[in-house]
């Protein structure tokens, strides 16, 4: 898998998941804590597997591929998901937009972080694996 695939998948899989966890109505259908939960299961096992098939081959090409993931999820919610929840509040208009991205960012936009780690990891895993020696 190419690394630019992965990172789309690795927005759009949690994006379609929480389609089905809210309503017609624009209401989550569960709690909040029930909502949070299943989007970092969902977000965590689609990172994982998605990093599986990219497989970094060093630290370096693990983070370049975090980097990426994390920009690639960072455009399409400030593109998606800050509109819906600026909507979500009232209208959208430029300044409710820019209101809203501190409060994405806190809420949302840091847990990628965590997501696209596992890249790095699994660069410097394999880096280890290829040269035993050289990481001692």
């Amino acid at each position: 898998m190419k690394p630019l695939a992965g990172g789309l998948l690795v927005w759009f899989v949690p994006f379609a998941v929480s389609c089905f966890l809210i309503g017609p109505d624009g209401k989550k259908t569960v709690s909040e804590d029930a909502f949070r939960t299943a989007m970092l299961l969902v977000g965590s096992v689609t990172s994982s597997y998605c990093t599986y098939l990219c497989d970094p081959r060093t630290r370096r090409g693990g983070l370049a591929m975090a980097a990426l993931w994390l920009l690639v999820n960072w455009i399409l919610d400030l593109i998606v998901l800050v509109p819906l929840l600026v909507t979500e509040r009232g209208s959208l208009s430029a300044d409710a937009y820019v209101a809203m991205v501190p409060v994405w960012f806190c809420r949302t936009g840091l847990a990628y972080v965590g997501f696209v780690s596992m890249c790095v990891v699994a660069g410097a895993c394999a880096e280890r694996a290829a040269h035993p020696t050289k990481m001692s």
